[in-house]
């Protein structure tokens, strides 16, 4: 003898009680709405052959929103997976402009740069200095022939010297020569 009926109340039987005329003409609405919902896709075919299997309309009942549920479910997650997918591919669009802004802004550099260096070549001021490397060129040559001509004459002074000296030098043997030989007369 059954002692707890709370386990009864909450279990599924699958009985059920029907009246036979407003039972049969439900569940034959409910069948047409399965089919009306298979179209719309909001049921799977799959869905349909088990509403139609189905015997109680509390059974179709359940069924439809089963399937109604799930379909709105994979729509749901779907649509996620489409957001997602945008999302994505905003990202790769974003960092390919970054790249590709970063690409521009080189290759515009670079440009500058061989515009500066063709500008440079024109002008003939390789170390950038605001004097064209021809004229640098003639005043480190003036410098170069100053430096020498200053040494030629320091060289030149120092010769005069060492030659003045050896003239004094022989001028003085001269002398003690003379006064050697007025001595000995």
């Amino acid at each position: 003898m059954i002692q707890d009926f709370s386990e009864i109340s909450e279990s599924h039987m699958d009985i059920y009680v029907a009246n036979s005329g407003k039972e049969l003409t439900l569940h034959d609405t409910l069948k047409q709405v399965s089919m009306a919902a298979v179209q719309s896709g909001q049921a799977t075919m799959s869905d349909m052959v088990s509403i139609h299997l189905g015997e109680s309309t509390q059974d179709l009942v359940r069924k439809l929103e089963a399937s109604s549920e799930r379909i709105a479910r994979q729509q749901q997650e779907s649509q996620a997976r489409q957001i997602e997918a945008a999302q994505e591919e905003a990202e790769k669009e974003r960092l390919y402009k970054q790249y590709k802004d970063e690409m521009d802004w080189n290759l515009k550099n670079r440009e500058l740069d061989i515009k500066e260096n063709i500008q440079i070549a024109k002008d003939n001021d390789t170390n950038r200095n605001a004097i064209k490397d021809e004229v640098e060129y003639e005043m480190k040559q003036l410098e170069v022939e100053e430096k020498r001509s200053s040494t030629d004459k320091k060289l030149a002074s120092k010769a005069t010297e060492a030659d003045k000296e050896r003239q004094f030098k022989r001028d003085i043997e001269r002398m003690r020569l003379s006064n050697k030989i007025k001595t000995s007369k």
